[in-house]
């Protein structure tokens, strides 16, 4: 890539970004969600999106997981492989990939002069009715299937963004849908109950595709189990059909599978820790299973050779063993709570060791459930606000949540974790620096956005140290 071609996706991308983009506002625009404005988009660029197979991925928590997973084992079974997730950390550029090579800015920057004729037209469209044109979303899913076509991809792997029934990415044709495990989340938009958000989940099943689930709650499972039924859909239903196992040797695990589809995935293991990926592992396990009965070459070399390379940064990323630093874009309460049991596993069997909590949240979130987990581990809370995307909950209403929170637990018998705040993230990542030492267990959660800001300091901290763990880009 070259300086030019940097400097030309700069603008481009600066120029997306006074689109409507719901990653960086909450407030729904005049057109809200409709998969047609998609559709027309794909009709006029002659249907990039169905130009390969998709495995197509919603969920609350562990999509990206999932995605990076399956298509790793694709790639590693031979398939010149796409995946497309969001929210990007650092760059843009980690939205679109092929066989875990990130789009590069000039072919970035190509593909969306080739899109820009269709979206122009769709926008002078919108302007006739007085309505804001294409989505920030819109447009870079669309990219996206563009750039897997002309890369002639064998498969892609589709992250839902938000939702799933009216997501933009929901005008695939998938060869298996996958919904991971559904919690509360995006409330206002998808409803405030885990029917009404497992019904928009749902949304992606399609007539006679398979389908796996996750779903751990009763109503998600029901609501998944009836429109997959409605839609003669053949149903993977975690600890039903298919299950996670201890294997033979410590620190290994298996898949397998019954009923209608029986199978072994033995002898794996994960890149990311924790016993939350090794259900992700699962569903991608079972994906591979579904894929190889179509006649796809996904056996178990692929697998095991695939999760063993699955790496997300920001993902249960463990940056520094002493002192330990993890990394994890957990953002609502069953995904801090799935850290926290991992953390607290990672730490297993050390003792005197200071346990550090660096948060930060977002205004739409639900605040208390994120820290509930946190209060009762935590000898010291560090407070923060990121500072790039106008969503970051203000310090002092963290504070006062995070201090109700402590007082409960007091009560209860507790004992009260020491309590920092800073109004940037780099000052509270400067305050452990300078306080730390060899026998901190830190990790930094809250928001995908605090993670984004923070990940490139820590790592160059860590590489000057030389505690840098193997990370992904």
């Amino acid at each position: 890539m070259t300086f030019h071609d940097s400097k030309r996706l700069t603008r481009q991308i600066s120029r997306l970004l006074q689109r409507v983009n719901y990653e960086r506002q909450t407030d729904v625009g005049p057109r809200n969600f409709k998969l047609q404005t998609m559709l027309d988009l794909m009709h006029l660029l002659e249907h990039p999106h169905l130009a390969a197979p998709v495995i197509h991925i919603a969920g609350t928590k562990g999509k990206g997981s999932v995605s990076k997973m399956v298509g790793e084992i694709l790639s590693h079974a031979g398939y010149r492989t796409g995946i497309y997730s969001s929210p990007h950390l650092e760059r843009i550029n980690q939205r679109i990939s092929v066989d875990g090579r990130l789009i590069e800015d000039g072919q970035f920057s190509k593909v969306l002069d080739r899109i820009e004729p269709a979206i122009e037209r769709l926008d002078a469209e919108f302007s006739e009715r007085n309505e804001k044109g294409l989505t920030f979303f819109e447009i870079i899913t669309a990219a996206g299937f563009q750039f897997f076509a002309d890369q002639q991809c064998d498969a892609v792997v589709l992250e839902v963004g938000l939702g799933g029934r009216l997501d933009s990415t929901n005008v695939c044709q998938p060869t298996v849908c996958v919904i991971t495990n559904i919690s509360l989340d995006h409330t206002r938009l998808l409803g405030d109950s885990i029917d009404k958000i497992a019904f928009e989940k749902a949304g992606i099943i399609k007539p006679g595709v398979p389908v796996v689930s996750a779903a751990l709650h009763p109503d998600a499972i029901e609501v998944i189990s009836r429109v997959a039924k409605e839609r003669g859909s053949r149903l993977y239903q975690l600890d039903r059909d298919f299950f996670v196992a201890d294997g033979d040797t410590a620190g290994e695990f298996k898949c397998h599978g019954v009923s209608k589809s029986e199978f072994v995935f033995d002898n794996l293991t994960t890149a990311m820790p924790g016993a939350h990926q090794q259900i992700n592992a699962a569903i991608a396990s079972t994906v591979s299973q579904i894929l190889l009965e179509q006649g796809w070459k996904t056996g178990v070399d692929s697998v095991r050779s695939g999760l063993k390379q699955a790496r997300l940064p920001g993902r249960t990323e463990i940056v520094s063993r002493q002192p330990f630093v993890v990394l994890d874009i957990a953002h609502n309460g069953a995904s801090m709570s799935a850290l926290v049991k991992t953390f607290q596993g990672e730490l297993s069997g050390q003792k005197n060791l200071r346990k550090r909590f660096l948060i930060a949240t977002t205004r739409d979130k639900q605040t208390e459930e994120i820290i509930a987990p946190i209060i009762p581990v935590a000898d010291e809370l560090i407070l923060t606000r990121y500072q790039d995307n106008p969503r970051g909950k203000p310090v002092s209403e963290l504070s006062g949540t995070v201090n109700q929170l402590i007082a409960s637990h007091v009560e209860q018998g507790g004992t009260a974790p020491q309590v920092q705040t800073f109004d940037e993230p780099v000052a509270a990542w400067d305050h452990l620096c300078q306080t730390g030492s060899k026998q901190d267990a830190i990790c930094v959660a809250g928001s995908a956005f605090l993670i984004a800001e923070l990940r490139p300091r820590i790592l160059e901290w860590a590489s000057a140290d030389g505690v840098l763990m193997e990370t992904q880009s």
